[in-house]
Parts: C-alpha cells; structure tokens; sequence
C-alpha cells in the first residue's frame, strides 16, 4: 500500500476525490471529509474555508488529467485530421473507463456548479483550458478547409461527447461503465468525424450548356420542317 501524503492539503483532496464520487458533492460534509483525511476539522477550514472551495479544488484537479489526455492525442498524428479526431474521442472514452469515479465526479461537480453557479476565477479557466486546447488545434484546419468551420464550444462539445456516457448517479449506489465494447467505440468516433468533417462540396452543372444545347435542338427541328 502507498504511504499517505503528509501534506494536509493533498490528504483533504485525496479524501474529497473519493467520497464525491462514492456519495454525491451533496451529501458528502466536511467532518467526513476531514474524518477520511484523518485530519481535524480545524486543519481543513484552515486550508479550505468553504466546502465549495474543496470542490473547485478537486474539479480543477480532474479537469487536469482530462486535458492531459487530450493532449497526448491531439500529438500522436497532427497532420493526419481523421485520425487525430478518431484519436481525442478515444482518448476522452477511455478517461471515462479508466477513471470511472473520475468521470463521474466531473458530470456531478458539473451539475453543482450550474446550480450553485460557482464563478471561481481559476475553475473558469480551468473549464475553458479543454476547448483552448482543441481550438488552438483546429482553427488552423478549419481555416484551410480541413474540418468544418464553427465555434471553439461547439467543436469542443462534439468531442467532449463520451464524457456524458450514460453515467450513473453514484449517491444510488450505481457504478460507472468498465469497459466500451469496439462498436460503441467505432460509433462516436464515426459520428464526431461526420460532425466535424468538411463538408463535401456537391457540384452543380452550368446552366449554360443545357441553353445551348435547347438552341441547337430548335435549330434542328426549324431545319428537318424545311
């Protein structure tokens, strides 16, 4: 077993990262935060003064391994614009499947911080951090014509989708997903690249052959009645 973290800071959020996810932002007190810690409950409002800032904290923590994730495949093949979208959306799946209580933390903090409406400095640039990450990627391409045009959030949305994979409400008791079967993973892929894939020029005939060409049939039937 690994040692526990010496630092109080590190054992509160280690805690918190763990019973979020077990039982709900909501439902899960500081002194039970503070008991899982083994730290007192004077130590823990001495670092963190509010619950939120416990969760902020943690949701800045997350949001961190995700965009490492991110990262890592936006640079496996950067000229290649298919594979490399095929790459991130694999990439986020597998963070929900590997890191189930990870996944659903977020989707939970999520909820809480649309309904608290926390406006944390560091947790907004933290949530903006993914769709920079991808923009800075993708507007290049898009101004050449290599992905679809369209704003930074709504790329960022349609590669972000497996992150909302039929997550359960842990405070019920339920378990995130521990695998994702080929298929399931062939359909997001496919489905973001359709999303955010060029679009296919369609090529309309000029109308002036088809003019001519009506010209030419009249000449040819004035001439056949003479």
């Amino acid at each position: 077993m690994g040692s526990r973290p010496r630092d109080p800071r590190l054992r509160i959020m280690g805690a918190a990262r763990k019973l979020f996810p077990e039982r709900g932002y909501m439902a899960t007190s500081t002194s039970l935060i503070a008991e899982r810690a083994k730290v007192s409950n004077g130590t823990l409002f001495n670092i963190f003064p509010t619950k939120k800032e416990i969760g902020v904290a943690v949701y800045r923590e997350v949001l961190a391994v995700r965009d490492d994730a991110i990262r890592s495949a936006l640079a496996i093949s950067p000229d290649d614009v298919e594979r490399t979208i095929g790459a991130v959306v694999t990439a986020i799946a597998q963070f929900v499947v590997t890191n189930p209580t990870d996944a659903v933390l977020l989707q939970d903090l999520e909820a809480v911080r649309r309904a608290e409406r926390w406006c944390d400095t560091s947790l907004q640039t933290a949530l903006q951090g993914h769709i920079d990450i991808l923009d800075g990627w993708a507007r290049p391409r898009m101004v050449t014509g290599r992905v679809r045009l369209m704003p930074a959030s709504i790329f960022a949305a349609f590669l972000l989708r497996p992150v909302g994979m039929e997550l359960p409400d842990p405070s019920l008791g339920a378990k995130a997903p521990d695998s994702l079967d080929a298929v399931t993973l062939e359909t997001l892929v496919s489905a973001t690249w359709a999303a955010v894939a060029p679009p296919v020029a369609v090529s309309t005939p000029s109308p002036q052959p088809r003019r001519a060409a009506t010209r030419r049939s009249r000449q040819e039937a004035q001439s056949e009645m003479f």
